[in-house]
């Protein structure tokens, strides 16, 4: 990769095998222009402190729309740069036809092959589109081939690839490819978007009509006679078609023709939480005179998605026939666009880890390789179009924007639509599209795929033309209080389907500060510190700064700041989803604000860039476990939630109150009884004849002696008080906060633990190292809020990741209690040690 200002050729030499290009840099795709310059050493690593304000072209500034901004009259990435590949062809299956993909670059490129220009940037335009060029015309079997593209940079008013205020915007504006490029060959005829479409009878499961279709090419000047032939496991299926000159049109497989595609009990793709995620491949072949022209395999779910707006204006999703709750996050790329299988594993075991059933991907579409994760792994994706940047500023937009805009979403959605994971489409994000725009949009998904659901956007706001959304985009997105999200006045309330907030608080562990700020820089507040932070409203941590200190008291140094935001993170996200949790089917569905880290960042994240969960993570995780006892903080009920669809028989039910020194106050069980899905009332907590200002409450439930959900509580009765008027939109003001901070005063006890790997009897099987970890506490003194650690012995640090059952566990007086957690078997775990560290 070099930048088209250091070079004197253009496409037509450069394009050449003889071209010198000793000064170009090893290009990284997929990726964008600064993440190759940094991989080179051209820059200091742009994740780190405020380095990457030091790169050439940084916009200043801590705007919340850098993409909206032109790149400075200096900026190197206002040029052109360009890429460069040398590559072979084998042509031992004799193919006619060489095709290239592209599937996706930021913003626009003239694409060069052996100096012939293949395509031009007026027409390969857009990063959603996906192009297919044939290039077998300029190819050659005997000597080196070799491409060139040159990407134009996006502009401020481009249908851009954009991050918002998650992070800083890289001075290139993400210029580069964010996908991948390919090569395939064939004969004369060609497939193209093959596609499996299917109706399942949810009645009983005992039937699914598959439609199989298909676009063929002909690239030849002749009129072909071809067969069309396919195959889905041992079901076969064939037609005589006939192609004009050049002709390209859709195939298309019916039941009603092909009674064969009607499946007998078939397997069902059900989400991970619900069922086996059930897969089918298929084969479609083109022969002409019986030799093989070309071939497409593709797998496919059969299940069936409804949405429909319930009797409480809530969007609900009904999953073969059952009605769930989505519980989610949204999910975000490496700030540099960089994949990595090893990466998107990591991301789906975390999704699974704290129990979430969904994701969502708004504008950012990830690879290939992760969508097919997702389906493999049974993860629910609501995708759509971004927020924030060009793509909504529809009174601006120029009138080659509606094509792009439109042949964008054909382009992703012919990509996506074979995968049963992808469950809805929003063609807006915070706002539904004037009239004429979703009317377009939506005679795309008609013509792609009419089963998908689809979505004006991610708001309340009523469309004009398909009515209300269902939905609500209320917030908040940084601090607010457990009872926030049980008040009825509070917008961001339990009810509806609320596609993005969360009350934030995702401070990362103290080592991983250490990673991503200068010593020197290693407090709230600092430049670097507020770096990471995000953009617009959201430029530092000072409402999360405030909450801590209010709540539970000034930290002493900053390891302590980052230990009590662990606390405050985890009751903030637990309460979030245990509100939902309760009011569904009022409630329908909660994407928290956000589930990753594009980079090393100080909000928005439940793990962090290297891997360690936040205890926003594990709040989550308990709130969201399939069997559920949970406090209630408006009225002090108890409810316990049943989120599988299996009945549950006699459990028990227990609260227990103990105070600051440990000692039982209160207990109470309840013999229970729970039908599928179901959410009940089991118990209130009554008032303590002399309430005490702070105490623990304890509530867990045991079947046949097995403990299901232990949820431990600090619970205050000096209550958060909202301001009578919000001063802003992305979260509400408080006049008191609860004061938490004798917490800080309680016994500390020492913990006894113990560890071993433990034999699952399938070790060769599974891919990771499965450990035993015993904990005891001796005291008489609760062990509140212990994070469990694994370290390294040799590199002094902790092991990333660690999937836990269990984590920032607290113990009553004289209780013993095993953790179990894995470790992925490409980590060497031969030096390690366990700690378990109580808060305090």
């Amino acid at each position: 990769m070099q930048s088209s200002r250091q070079i004197s050729a253009y496409g037509d030499g450069i394009s050449r095998p003889h071209f010198e290009y000793e000064n170009w840099y090893p290009a990284v795709v997929p990726g964008t222009v600064v993440s190759t310059l940094s991989k080179s050493g051209a820059y200091g690593d742009p994740t780190f402190g405020t380095n990457m304000k030091n790169i050439p072209g940084y916009k200043h500034g801590r705007t919340t729309h850098f993409s909206l901004h032109k790149m400075p009259d200096d900026s190197p990435f206002k040029a052109t740069w360009w890429y460069r590949c040398e590559f072979l062809l084998d042509n031992t299956e004799h193919c006619s036809q060489t095709w290239m993909h592209v599937d996706g670059i930021n913003y626009a490129a003239h694409i060069w092959i052996n100096g012939t220009r293949i395509a031009a940037a007026d027409h390969c335009i857009g990063p959603y589109r996906r192009f297919v060029f044939n290039i077998s015309a300029v190819v050659s079997f005997d000597k080196i081939n070799v491409c060139a593209i040159e990407i134009v940079p996006p502009q401020p008013d481009d249908l851009n690839l954009t991050f918002i205020d998650w992070g800083p915007t890289p001075p290139d504006d993400s210029m580069g490819m964010w996908q991948g490029i390919s090569l395939s060959r064939s004969n004369a005829c060609a497939l193209r978007h093959p596609f499996a479409s299917c109706e399942l009878d949810i009645t009983d499961f005992s039937k699914a009509a598959v439609s199989v279709s298909t676009t063929v090419v002909n690239t030849s000047l002749e009129r072909m006679q071809v067969l069309l032939h396919g195959v889905i496991e041992e079901i076969e299926f064939s037609k005589e078609i006939v192609l004009e000159p050049k002709e390209i049109r859709e195939e298309t497989f019916s039941p009603f023709d092909f009674p064969e595609l009607i499946l007998k009990n078939p397997r069902v793709w059900w989400p991970y939480q619900l069922g086996s995620p059930q897969t089918y491949s298929c084969r479609l072949e083109l022969h002409i005179d019986g030799a093989l022209s070309d071939k497409a395999d593709f797998t496919f779910g059969i299940r069936d998605i409804v949405s429909y707006i319930n009797e409480h204006g809530s969007r609900q999703f009904s999953v073969n026939g059952k009605n769930i709750l989505l519980r989610g996050s949204a999910w975000k790329p490496d700030l540099f666009f960089a994949q990595s299988e090893t990466r998107d594993d990591i991301d789906i075991a975390f999704l699974k880890n704290m129990n979430l059933n969904c994701l969502r991907m708004e504008g950012m579409l990830a690879s290939d390789g992760f969508w097919d994760k997702c389906d493999k792994e049974g993860v629910l994706v609501l995708a759509g179009w971004p927020c924030c940047n060009h793509w909504e500023k529809w009174d601006a937009w120029k009138e080659g924007d509606y094509v792009i805009a439109n042949e964008s979403l054909r382009s992703q959605i012919l990509r996506l639509r074979n995968h049963p994971s992808l469950i809805a489409w929003f063609y807006g994000s915070d706002y539904p599209p004037p009239p004429n725009v979703e009317k377009s949009y939506l005679a795309i998904l008609d013509s792609c795929d009419k089963h998908l659901v689809r979505i004006s956007s991610a708001t309340a706001q009523v469309s004009p033309v398909t009515g209300p959304s269902g939905v609500k985009m209320s917030g908040p997105y940084t601090f607010v209080p457990p009872v926030y999200w049980y008040t009825d006045s509070m917008p961001g309330k339990a009810t509806s389907f609320n596609t993005e907030t969360g009350p934030d608080v995702c401070i990362p562990i103290f080592e991983s500060l250490k990673k991503m700020l200068p010593p020197d820089q290693l407090f709230p507040g600092s430049d670097a510190w507020n770096h990471h932070a995000g953009l617009g409203f959201f430029t530092d941590t000072e409402i999360v700064n405030t909450a801590i200190v209010k709540r539970y008291g000034k930290p002493k140094d900053t390891k302590n700041f980052c230990d009590t935001a662990q606390v405050l993170g985890y009751e903030c996200w637990r309460a979030m989803y245990e509100a939902y949790n309760r009011n569904f089917p009022k409630g329908t569905g909660v994407i928290g604000w956000m589930l990753n880290a594009a980079w090393p960042s100080l909000l928005w994240q439940l793990y962090d860039y290297y891997l360690k969960p936040t205890g926003a993570f594990f709040g989550t995780k308990k709130a969201c476990e399939p069997l559920h006892i949970q406090y209630s903080y408006d009225d002090g009920s108890i409810w316990v939630a049943n989120n599988t669809f299996e009945p549950v028989p006699e459990i028990t039910a227990t609260v227990r109150r103990y105070g600051l020194d440990g000692k039982p106050i209160f207990e109470q069980d309840r013999q229970i009884s729970l039908s599928p899905y179901e959410r009940t009332n089991v118990m209130a907590v009554p008032e303590a004849a002399e309430q005490a200002p702070l105490y623990f409450l304890r509530c867990n439930l045991k079947l046949n002696g097995r403990l299901h959900s232990d949820n431990w509580y600090c619970i205050s009765s000096d209550k958060d008080v909202f301001s009578p008027v919000s001063k802003t939109h992305f979260y509400w003001s408080l006049d008191h906060y609860a004061d938490m901070s004798a917490l800080r005063d309680i016994a500390k006890p020492e913990l006894i633990a113990a560890f071993k790997i433990a034999s699952t009897g399938r070790e060769e099987d599974t891919p990771y190292h499965t450990l035993e970890i015993a904990v005891r506490n001796p005291s008489e003194h609760i062990a509140f809020f212990t994070r469990l650690t694994i370290y390294n012995l040799q590199t002094k640090e902790s092991v990333s990741p660690v999937l836990w059952d269990d984590n920032y566990v607290s113990f009553a007086p004289h209780e013993h209690r095993t953790v179990f957690c894995k470790i992925p078997k490409y980590i060497d775990i031969s030096h390690i040690s366990v700690s378990a560290k109580v808060w305090n």
